[in-house]
């Protein structure tokens, strides 16, 4: 996304942000499709660097980025420490079911990366959601699929 795209959306989004409704004083940016974070970290500390230029008085900013966590690192950690972003992880369900589906470039599983990226998110005191993507073979087996914190 160009820096001139990114200010034409927040600007619009901020010109249509409810002023007579309190309860709306917050805006999320919510960053995802694909994976946010092969764009870089100097695209988004341009990116929030841009947007918080344009706040409108009374309103606050929350980003959220949904990514797959492998290629989640320290640097990143930092930034979303520093910046307080929101993180969500895509995650299928047990090693089995997630490699079904989420390949990396080679062909291989990501499962492992996926959580390599939880476990760092959790030490740098990141506590992510999840989405899960319901497939046929996920649905059959269910009871392997649930929320257990590592």
């Amino acid at each position: 996304m160009s820096e001139s795209v990114l200010r034409a959306a927040a600007s619009y989004i901020f010109a249509h942000e409810d002023k007579d409704e309190p309860a709306h004083r917050r805006v999320e940016f919510l960053w995802h499709a694909g994976e946010p974070l092969a764009a870089g970290i100097p695209f988004y500390s341009r990116a929030f660097a841009i947007i918080a230029s344009l706040v409108p008085s009374g309103v606050s900013v929350r980003h959220v980025m949904q990514t797959n966590g492998t290629l989640v690192n320290p640097a990143w950690c930092n930034f979303f420490c520093e910046h307080d972003v929101s993180i969500g992880l895509s995650i299928d369900g047990p090693a089995g079911l997630h490699d079904s589906n989420r390949k990396t470039w080679n062909n291989h599983g990501s499962h492992y990366r996926v959580m390599r990226g939880y476990r760092l998110l959790r030490k740098y005191g990141i506590d992510p959601g999840a989405i899960c993507v319901l497939t046929q073979e996920s649905l059959r087996q269910a009871d392997v699929i649930r929320f257990r914190r590592i």
